[in-house]
């Protein structure tokens, strides 16, 4: 049952173009949630229970991180982040404070804590549940989080295909108001800023502006953020970008040549982001500020060939970027010629490069070794 329901999960990856058309519907989408997480969900969750010491492995997230998206709402991760069973309140109608040591978290950290409660099926298929032995021990109200994701848009200018369906970006914008109230509240206390999930950050007015605000607030605090780049397309806003605190930003570039670029990457164009990502590294360099810059690389089907890869390495060299990274997921359309069990096997060319891969593929890859 276990290795039937884990493989549901990659349903969709055996008729990609097929599911990607039906994925248009809202009603499909529904349909699919509904089976996914009412039907499955409570058959998952009973056969876990029953595996040998499959309660051991938890999630301390509910402790350490939370993740605030555009239209204020917390939860505990960016893992299940369209589950409204894991939002815990709102920052635009109540204090952090308020959300963090509230009703809500408190019984997913008492039920968490339980040796013989179920948990839900979302905790189980978490990427970031762990072995952790004195679980018991961790209290219902514990101190602020020392790592937050924050999405100042749901929004997007670009259309890739396995991120949020158009249909489902609302549209939302975090306030700067909001914003600053909850740096003013956590920051102090806070070592890491995730600044993105969804949406492109960058299409919000006020996100430069934002980060800026953070790093006044605590000078120590590491901020990371993710973008496609495309909207950095004047002097002014790769200056202000540069100025603006980040530590480190990944530009997500997906292809060498522009159609590969594309065929993910719907709406983008690869010549006017990799011009784009230059010219903040020439503002970085020239301006004296430490922000790295990485040029992340997801392996499709479509785009891992010896021939891209070794022209993306170029052009990465001939930039300037601090490093490159091969990114394996188990996505839509994914390459079949990498895999994170064989890492340490594939030829790296650049000393600024490496593999690495998303909790999801981790994830899936711990459970093919534990189930099949």
């Amino acid at each position: 049952m276990l290795k039937f329901l884990n493989f549901y999960i990659l349903i969709k990856f055996i008729n990609p173009s097929c599911y990607n058309w039906l994925k248009k519907s809202s009603i499909f989408r529904r349909m699919c949630r509904l089976f996914r997480y009412n039907v499955l969900g409570k058959f998952y969750t009973v056969f876990s229970m029953k595996a040998k010491g499959r309660k051991k492995f938890i999630c301390t997230l509910p402790w350490e991180k939370a993740a605030i998206k555009a239209n204020g709402e917390v939860t505990c991760s960016t893992a299940h982040r369209g589950r409204k069973e894991l939002f815990f309140g709102n920052i635009n109608e109540s204090s952090f404070k308020e959300i963090w040591h509230g009703a809500k978290f408190q019984a997913l950290r008492q039920n968490i804590r339980d040796p013989e409660t179920k948990l839900s099926y979302l905790c189980y298929t978490c990427p970031y549940k762990t072995e952790y032995k004195d679980i018991q021990m961790l209290p219902l109200k514990p101190d602020y989080p020392k790592e937050v994701w924050i999405e100042s848009t749901d929004m997007c200018n670009l259309q890739c295909p396995v991120c949020l369906h158009p249909g489902d970006r609302r549209g939302f914008y975090l306030s700067l108001e909001r914003f600053t109230q909850f740096i003013d509240e956590v920051g102090p206390s806070l070592e890491t800023l995730l600044f993105y999930i969804d949406g492109e950050n960058y299409m919000h007015p006020e996100a430069t502006e934002m980060t800026r605000y953070a790093k006044k607030v605590n000078p120590d605090l590491f901020i990371l953020t993710s973008t496609n780049g495309l909207l950095f397309n004047t002097s002014s806003k790769q200056e202000d970008f540069v100025r603006s605190g980040v530590d480190r930003v990944i530009f997500s570039i997906d292809g060498a040549t522009q159609d590969s670029y594309a065929h993910y990457r719907i709406g983008g164009q690869l010549d006017s982001v990799l011009d784009n990502l230059k010219a903040v590294i020439d503002f970085k360099k020239k301006l004296g500020i430490s922000l790295h810059v990485q040029w992340r690389y997801i392996l499709f089907e479509w785009n891992d060939s010896d021939e891209e890869m070794d022209l993306a390495r170029e052009l990465a060299s001939n930039i300037g970027v601090d490093s490159l990274t091969w990114l394996i997921t188990t996505t839509v359309n994914h390459s079949k010629r990498f895999f994170l069990s064989h890492v340490a096997e594939y030829p790296v060319k650049l000393s600024i490069e490496c593999y690495e891969a998303t909790e999801v593929a981790v994830k899936e890859d711990m459970l093919k070794q534990k189930f099949v």
